[in-house]
Protein backbone atom coordinates (compact mmCIF):
# COMPACT_ATOMS: atom_id res chain seq x y z
CA UNK A 1 0.00 0.00 0.00
CA UNK A 2 1.36 3.51 -0.83
CA UNK A 3 0.40 6.09 1.18
CA UNK A 4 -0.69 9.23 -0.89
CA UNK A 5 0.99 11.59 1.63
CA UNK A 6 4.05 10.48 1.63
CA UNK A 7 4.80 7.84 -0.95
CA UNK A 8 5.94 5.14 1.49
CA UNK A 9 5.57 1.51 0.54
CA UNK A 10 3.97 -0.04 3.74
CA UNK A 11 4.01 -4.05 3.48
CA UNK A 12 4.06 -5.04 7.03
CA UNK A 13 1.96 -3.76 10.28
CA UNK A 14 5.05 -2.01 11.81
CA UNK A 15 5.24 -0.48 8.19
CA UNK A 16 1.80 1.25 8.77
CA UNK A 17 2.78 2.24 12.44
CA UNK A 18 5.57 4.40 11.29
CA UNK A 19 3.66 5.68 8.55
CA UNK A 20 1.07 6.60 11.17
CA UNK A 21 3.58 8.43 13.07
CA UNK A 22 5.46 10.48 10.15
CA UNK A 23 2.25 11.09 9.01
CA UNK A 24 1.80 13.25 12.29
CA UNK A 25 5.05 14.53 11.94
CA UNK A 26 5.01 16.07 8.76
CA UNK A 27 1.37 17.48 9.51
CA UNK A 28 2.81 19.05 12.81
CA UNK A 29 6.28 20.26 11.89
CA UNK A 30 5.39 21.24 8.23
CA UNK A 31 8.25 21.61 6.51
CA UNK A 32 10.65 21.72 9.29
CA UNK A 33 10.29 17.62 9.35
CA UNK A 34 13.38 15.94 9.81
CA UNK A 35 14.26 12.77 8.60
CA UNK A 36 17.10 12.34 10.35
CA UNK A 37 15.32 10.83 13.89
CA UNK A 38 11.46 10.49 13.99
CA UNK A 39 9.90 8.81 17.06
CA UNK A 40 6.13 7.88 17.81
CA UNK A 41 4.50 5.92 21.57
CA UNK A 42 1.63 4.31 20.59
CA UNK A 43 -0.62 2.57 23.77
CA UNK A 44 -2.27 -0.55 22.42
CA UNK A 45 -4.12 -3.43 23.28
CA UNK A 46 -2.30 -6.11 23.89
CA UNK A 47 -2.06 -8.80 21.88
CA UNK A 48 -3.95 -6.84 19.14
CA UNK A 49 -3.26 -6.27 15.43
CA UNK A 50 -6.08 -3.90 14.78
CA UNK A 51 -4.59 -0.37 13.41
CA UNK A 52 -7.86 1.00 15.57
CA UNK A 53 -6.25 -0.52 19.17
CA UNK A 54 -3.62 1.70 18.64
CA UNK A 55 -3.39 5.11 20.14
CA UNK A 56 -0.71 7.36 19.10
CA UNK A 57 -0.29 9.03 22.44
CA UNK A 58 3.08 11.43 21.50
CA UNK A 59 5.90 11.91 18.27
CA UNK A 60 8.45 13.78 18.01
CA UNK A 61 11.53 14.83 15.84
CA UNK A 62 15.13 15.95 16.55
CA UNK A 63 18.71 15.03 17.57
CA UNK A 64 20.85 16.73 19.99
CA UNK A 65 21.30 18.53 23.18
CA UNK A 66 21.05 21.97 24.46
CA UNK A 67 24.25 23.53 24.37
CA UNK A 68 26.18 24.02 27.49
CA UNK A 69 26.02 28.00 27.68
CA UNK A 70 22.31 28.26 26.98
CA UNK A 71 22.05 25.86 30.26
CA UNK A 72 19.52 27.54 33.12
CA UNK A 73 18.60 27.08 36.63
CA UNK A 74 14.72 27.43 36.10
CA UNK A 75 14.26 24.30 34.59
CA UNK A 76 12.94 25.89 31.65
CA UNK A 77 15.18 24.28 29.16
CA UNK A 78 15.03 20.70 27.68
CA UNK A 79 18.22 19.56 27.92
CA UNK A 80 17.83 16.48 25.42
CA UNK A 81 16.11 16.65 21.97
CA UNK A 82 16.24 13.54 20.54
CA UNK A 83 12.74 12.29 19.84
CA UNK A 84 12.76 8.65 21.85
CA UNK A 85 13.22 11.15 24.86
CA UNK A 86 11.16 13.59 23.87
CA UNK A 87 7.50 10.89 23.77
CA UNK A 88 8.68 9.87 26.87
CA UNK A 89 8.71 13.25 28.07
CA UNK A 90 5.16 14.28 26.58
CA UNK A 91 3.90 10.60 27.84
CA UNK A 92 3.98 12.07 31.50
CA UNK A 93 2.12 14.63 30.73
CA UNK A 94 -0.24 12.03 29.26
CA UNK A 95 -0.18 10.67 32.72
CA UNK A 96 -0.48 13.67 34.45
CA UNK A 97 -3.79 14.15 32.20
CA UNK A 98 -5.04 10.76 33.10
CA UNK A 99 -4.14 10.88 36.83
CA UNK A 100 -6.58 14.79 36.91
CA UNK A 101 -9.42 12.13 35.37
CA UNK A 102 -9.26 9.91 38.10
CA UNK A 103 -11.51 6.86 38.26
CA UNK A 104 -12.69 7.81 34.24
CA UNK A 105 -9.41 7.63 33.09
CA UNK A 106 -9.19 4.70 30.34
CA UNK A 107 -5.63 3.54 30.77
CA UNK A 108 -4.95 4.48 34.73
CA UNK A 109 -6.66 2.25 36.78
CA UNK A 110 -6.21 2.29 40.85
CA UNK A 111 -3.49 -0.48 41.86
CA UNK A 112 -4.25 -3.18 43.74
CA UNK A 113 -1.50 -4.06 45.04
CA UNK A 114 -0.28 -0.16 46.68
CA UNK A 115 -2.62 2.03 48.10
CA UNK A 116 -2.85 5.41 46.99
CA UNK A 117 -1.13 4.34 43.44
CA UNK A 118 -2.37 4.29 39.87
CA UNK A 119 -0.56 1.78 37.09
CA UNK A 120 -0.93 1.48 33.44
CA UNK A 121 -4.20 -0.53 32.92
CA UNK A 122 -2.94 -4.31 32.38
CA UNK A 123 -5.11 -4.91 29.29
CA UNK A 124 -2.70 -1.97 27.41
CA UNK A 125 1.16 -1.83 26.73
CA UNK A 126 3.60 0.38 25.41
CA UNK A 127 5.35 0.20 21.94
CA UNK A 128 8.00 2.80 20.62
CA UNK A 129 8.93 3.04 17.09
CA UNK A 130 11.48 4.84 15.46
CA UNK A 131 13.38 5.77 12.13
CA UNK A 132 16.30 5.30 12.98
CA UNK A 133 18.65 3.22 15.67
CA UNK A 134 18.87 5.02 18.80
CA UNK A 135 22.21 7.26 19.26
CA UNK A 136 24.35 5.85 21.87
CA UNK A 137 25.46 2.19 23.03
CA UNK A 138 26.91 -0.35 19.74
CA UNK A 139 27.45 -3.95 19.37
CA UNK A 140 30.92 -5.54 21.04
CA UNK A 141 31.90 -7.37 17.74
CA UNK A 142 35.03 -9.58 17.22
CA UNK A 143 37.92 -7.88 16.22
CA UNK A 144 37.40 -10.30 12.71
CA UNK A 145 34.30 -8.64 12.18
CA UNK A 146 34.85 -4.82 12.56
CA UNK A 147 32.25 -2.99 14.39
CA UNK A 148 28.82 -2.65 13.97
CA UNK A 149 27.37 0.40 15.54
CA UNK A 150 23.65 1.23 17.03
CA UNK A 151 22.91 4.40 15.97
CA UNK A 152 23.92 6.65 12.78
CA UNK A 153 25.98 8.82 14.66
CA UNK A 154 27.81 6.10 17.39
CA UNK A 155 29.51 3.04 17.51
CA UNK A 156 30.97 0.84 19.80
CA UNK A 157 34.54 -0.10 18.87
CA UNK A 158 35.97 -3.83 20.50
CA UNK A 159 39.52 -2.91 22.41
CA UNK A 160 40.47 -6.44 22.67
CA UNK A 161 38.45 -9.85 21.59
CA UNK A 162 35.44 -10.12 24.62
CA UNK A 163 35.84 -7.09 26.58
CA UNK A 164 33.04 -4.55 26.70
CA UNK A 165 34.61 -2.05 24.04
CA UNK A 166 34.87 1.64 23.93
CA UNK A 167 31.46 3.58 24.20
CA UNK A 168 31.40 6.74 21.61
CA UNK A 169 28.80 9.28 21.25
CA UNK A 170 28.24 12.21 19.40
CA UNK A 171 27.86 15.63 21.72
CA UNK A 172 29.01 19.32 22.04
CA UNK A 173 32.15 20.21 23.72
CA UNK A 174 32.30 24.35 23.78
CA UNK A 175 29.56 24.31 21.31
CA UNK A 176 31.42 22.38 18.97
CA UNK A 177 30.34 18.26 18.08
CA UNK A 178 32.96 15.81 19.10
CA UNK A 179 32.86 11.83 19.18
CA UNK A 180 33.77 10.88 23.22
CA UNK A 181 34.77 7.76 24.61
CA UNK A 182 32.77 7.62 27.80
CA UNK A 183 35.01 5.65 30.03
CA UNK A 184 37.83 8.05 28.96
CA UNK A 185 36.08 11.30 28.48
CA UNK A 186 33.46 10.87 30.03
CA UNK A 187 33.81 14.12 32.27
CA UNK A 188 33.20 16.31 29.01
CA UNK A 189 29.83 14.59 28.62
CA UNK A 190 28.95 15.37 32.00
CA UNK A 191 25.03 17.18 31.86
CA UNK A 192 23.81 14.43 29.42
CA UNK A 193 23.32 10.55 28.88
CA UNK A 194 23.02 9.28 25.52
CA UNK A 195 19.93 8.53 24.09
CA UNK A 196 20.27 4.14 24.38
CA UNK A 197 21.94 4.57 27.86
CA UNK A 198 18.57 6.17 28.83
CA UNK A 199 16.30 3.60 26.90
CA UNK A 200 18.67 1.12 29.49
CA UNK A 201 18.14 3.25 32.27
CA UNK A 202 13.89 3.48 31.52
CA UNK A 203 14.24 -0.08 31.00
CA UNK A 204 14.74 -0.54 34.97
CA UNK A 205 13.29 2.64 36.40
CA UNK A 206 10.11 2.91 34.21
CA UNK A 207 9.38 5.58 31.85
CA UNK A 208 7.14 7.43 34.18
CA UNK A 209 10.59 9.12 35.72
CA UNK A 210 10.93 10.13 39.34
CA UNK A 211 8.22 12.71 40.17
CA UNK A 212 5.14 10.26 38.50
CA UNK A 213 6.66 7.18 40.50
CA UNK A 214 5.07 9.03 43.74
CA UNK A 215 1.49 8.25 42.07
CA UNK A 216 2.24 5.60 39.66
CA UNK A 217 3.90 1.87 39.42
CA UNK A 218 6.71 1.59 37.12
CA UNK A 219 5.48 1.60 33.38
CA UNK A 220 7.64 -0.36 31.06
CA UNK A 221 7.70 -0.13 26.84
CA UNK A 222 7.07 -3.54 25.96
CA UNK A 223 8.01 -3.65 22.49
CA UNK A 224 10.22 -1.32 20.14
CA UNK A 225 10.07 -1.00 16.57
CA UNK A 226 13.62 -0.34 14.94
CA UNK A 227 14.10 0.23 10.70
CA UNK A 228 14.91 -3.21 9.29
CA UNK A 229 18.12 -1.77 7.48
CA UNK A 230 21.03 -2.54 9.28
CA UNK A 231 19.57 -3.95 11.96
CA UNK A 232 20.97 -6.94 14.44
CA UNK A 233 19.09 -8.37 16.84
CA UNK A 234 21.59 -9.18 19.30
CA UNK A 235 22.90 -5.90 19.41
CA UNK A 236 19.94 -4.16 19.76
CA UNK A 237 18.87 -6.52 22.39
CA UNK A 238 22.48 -6.02 23.87
CA UNK A 239 22.07 -2.16 23.65
CA UNK A 240 18.77 -1.92 25.60
CA UNK A 241 18.80 -4.76 28.63
CA UNK A 242 21.15 -7.47 27.87
CA UNK A 243 24.99 -5.49 29.22
CA UNK A 244 23.50 -4.89 32.31
CA UNK A 245 21.48 -8.28 32.97
CA UNK A 246 24.58 -9.97 34.55
CA UNK A 247 25.49 -6.78 36.70
CA UNK A 248 22.31 -5.73 38.31
CA UNK A 249 21.51 -7.42 41.59
CA UNK A 250 17.74 -6.80 43.86
CA UNK A 251 16.22 -4.36 42.16
CA UNK A 252 13.90 -3.26 44.87
CA UNK A 253 9.96 -4.13 43.87
CA UNK A 254 8.21 -3.28 42.22
CA UNK A 255 10.76 -1.90 39.69
CA UNK A 256 12.97 -4.83 37.54
CA UNK A 257 14.53 -5.61 34.29
CA UNK A 258 12.29 -5.59 31.74
CA UNK A 259 13.37 -7.37 28.47
CA UNK A 260 11.09 -5.40 25.50
CA UNK A 261 10.00 -7.68 22.57
CA UNK A 262 11.90 -6.18 19.58
CA UNK A 263 10.41 -5.95 15.75
CA UNK A 264 11.31 -3.97 12.32
CA UNK A 265 9.34 -2.03 10.04
CA UNK A 266 10.50 -1.70 6.18
CA UNK A 267 9.54 1.99 5.90
CA UNK A 268 11.98 4.55 4.06
CA UNK A 269 11.38 7.40 4.60
CA UNK A 270 10.94 10.42 1.73
CA UNK A 271 13.86 12.28 0.71
CA UNK A 272 12.37 15.78 0.96
CA UNK A 273 12.26 15.23 4.72
CA UNK A 274 15.19 16.92 5.00
CA UNK A 275 17.74 16.73 8.73
CA UNK A 276 17.74 19.86 10.79
CA UNK A 277 20.25 18.99 13.61
CA UNK A 278 19.30 22.52 15.17
CA UNK A 279 15.45 21.80 15.05
CA UNK A 280 12.93 19.33 16.95
CA UNK A 281 9.34 19.38 17.92
CA UNK A 282 6.47 17.53 19.36
CA UNK A 283 3.28 16.84 19.43
CA UNK A 284 0.61 14.64 21.85
CA UNK A 285 -2.85 13.26 21.33
CA UNK A 286 -5.09 15.96 21.83
CA UNK A 287 -2.92 18.88 21.92
CA UNK A 288 -1.04 21.30 19.06
CA UNK A 289 2.30 20.71 17.41
CA UNK A 290 5.09 22.11 19.67
CA UNK A 291 8.51 23.34 17.70
CA UNK A 292 11.73 23.16 20.34
CA UNK A 293 15.32 24.86 18.87
CA UNK A 294 17.97 22.36 20.10
CA UNK A 295 20.87 24.64 21.10
CA UNK A 296 18.70 26.72 23.58
CA UNK A 297 16.51 23.92 24.77
CA UNK A 298 13.49 26.34 24.22
CA UNK A 299 9.70 26.38 22.27
CA UNK A 300 9.38 28.87 19.71
CA UNK A 301 6.70 30.28 17.07
CA UNK A 302 6.71 31.19 13.84
CA UNK A 303 5.46 30.72 10.63
CA UNK A 304 6.25 27.07 9.44
CA UNK A 305 6.81 28.35 5.70
CA UNK A 306 9.64 31.08 6.79
CA UNK A 307 11.01 28.61 9.05
CA UNK A 308 14.58 28.51 8.49
CA UNK A 309 17.56 27.46 10.53
CA UNK A 310 20.41 30.16 10.30
CA UNK A 311 23.01 27.80 8.97
CA UNK A 312 20.40 28.48 6.12
CA UNK A 313 19.83 32.07 6.10
CA UNK A 314 24.01 32.55 6.22
CA UNK A 315 23.20 30.64 2.77
CA UNK A 316 21.00 32.21 1.18
CA UNK A 317 22.86 35.76 1.18
CA UNK A 318 20.24 37.83 -0.93
CA UNK A 319 17.66 37.41 1.73
CA UNK A 320 20.11 37.23 4.26
CA UNK A 321 18.45 40.40 5.91
CA UNK A 322 14.76 39.85 5.63
CA UNK A 323 15.59 36.63 6.86
CA UNK A 324 18.11 37.56 10.02
CA UNK A 325 14.74 39.99 10.79
CA UNK A 326 12.50 36.68 10.87
CA UNK A 327 14.95 34.93 13.13
CA UNK A 328 15.40 38.08 15.71
CA UNK A 329 11.29 38.24 15.99
CA UNK A 330 11.55 34.46 16.03
CA UNK A 331 14.02 34.48 19.26
CA UNK A 332 12.13 37.11 20.72
CA UNK A 333 9.39 34.56 20.87
CA UNK A 334 11.10 31.87 22.61
CA UNK A 335 9.57 30.00 25.66
CA UNK A 336 9.95 27.56 28.18
CA UNK A 337 8.40 23.96 26.46
CA UNK A 338 5.42 21.92 28.06
CA UNK A 339 8.07 19.29 28.01
CA UNK A 340 10.84 21.22 30.64
CA UNK A 341 11.31 20.49 34.23
CA UNK A 342 9.54 23.64 35.39
CA UNK A 343 6.13 22.95 33.31
CA UNK A 344 5.96 19.02 34.41
CA UNK A 345 6.60 20.15 38.17
CA UNK A 346 3.80 22.53 37.90
CA UNK A 347 1.88 19.48 36.94
CA UNK A 348 2.74 17.23 39.33
CA UNK A 349 2.14 19.67 41.72
CA UNK A 350 -1.29 20.47 40.38
CA UNK A 351 -2.04 16.99 40.34
CA UNK A 352 -1.39 16.28 44.24
CA UNK A 353 -3.20 18.84 45.32
CA UNK A 354 -6.21 17.26 43.01
CA UNK A 355 -5.32 14.51 45.33
CA UNK A 356 -5.11 16.15 48.64
CA UNK A 357 -1.02 15.31 48.95
CA UNK A 358 1.05 17.50 49.98
CA UNK A 359 3.64 19.17 47.39
CA UNK A 360 7.50 19.87 48.22
CA UNK A 361 8.75 23.34 47.61
CA UNK A 362 11.18 22.76 45.03
CA UNK A 363 11.18 20.14 42.21
CA UNK A 364 14.61 18.86 43.56
CA UNK A 365 13.11 18.21 47.00
CA UNK A 366 10.22 16.40 44.96
CA UNK A 367 12.54 14.45 42.84
CA UNK A 368 14.57 13.49 45.97
CA UNK A 369 11.77 11.55 47.37
CA UNK A 370 11.44 9.16 45.42
CA UNK A 371 13.63 6.89 47.15
CA UNK A 372 12.69 4.07 45.46
CA UNK A 373 13.37 5.06 42.02
CA UNK A 374 16.72 6.49 42.85
CA UNK A 375 17.57 2.78 44.46
CA UNK A 376 16.86 1.64 41.17
CA UNK A 377 18.43 3.85 39.09
CA UNK A 378 21.67 3.54 41.09
CA UNK A 379 21.97 -0.32 40.61
CA UNK A 380 21.88 0.79 36.69
CA UNK A 381 24.41 3.28 37.78
CA UNK A 382 26.84 1.19 39.09
CA UNK A 383 26.01 -1.77 36.32
CA UNK A 384 27.49 0.86 34.02
CA UNK A 385 30.36 1.09 36.06
CA UNK A 386 31.30 -2.21 36.51
CA UNK A 387 30.70 -3.23 33.06
CA UNK A 388 32.63 -0.41 31.97
CA UNK A 389 30.42 1.40 30.09
CA UNK A 390 31.25 4.70 31.14
CA UNK A 391 29.69 6.90 33.99
CA UNK A 392 26.38 7.95 34.37
CA UNK A 393 25.78 11.91 34.17
CA UNK A 394 26.33 14.25 37.53
CA UNK A 395 23.93 16.74 37.27
CA UNK A 396 24.45 19.98 38.77
CA UNK A 397 22.06 20.87 41.70
CA UNK A 398 21.81 24.16 40.21
CA UNK A 399 19.75 23.14 36.84
CA UNK A 400 17.05 21.53 39.33
CA UNK A 401 17.00 23.04 42.60
CA UNK A 402 13.85 25.84 41.34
Amino acid sequence: VSTQSTGMLCTSFNDHLMKNVVDVVKEGAGNRAAAGNIAGLFLAKKGSTELSEYVLIASAMGLGNTLESHLKDDGSRVIDSTAEILVIRAFRLFLFSQLEMGPNSEYLVQSRSASNMYELNPSYELVLVKSIMSPGDASTAEQKQGFRGFGSKTARIPSEMGSPGALQTRVRVNDRFQYLTEGTAAELKNYVASASDKLTMYNVVGVQGALLSHLVRPIYISKYVFPRSGFCKDTTERALFRRIQKYIYKVPPPFKLSEPVIETHSVRLPPNFKSQDRSAGWGMINAAWESLRTQTGLAYTDSARDAKSRWEFEREVEYYEYKLEQAKKSELSERPSGLSKSNIFKKYSAVCRRMGLSVPNTYFMAKSQATGYHGAKSIVKNAFKTGLMGSWPIKSINTENF
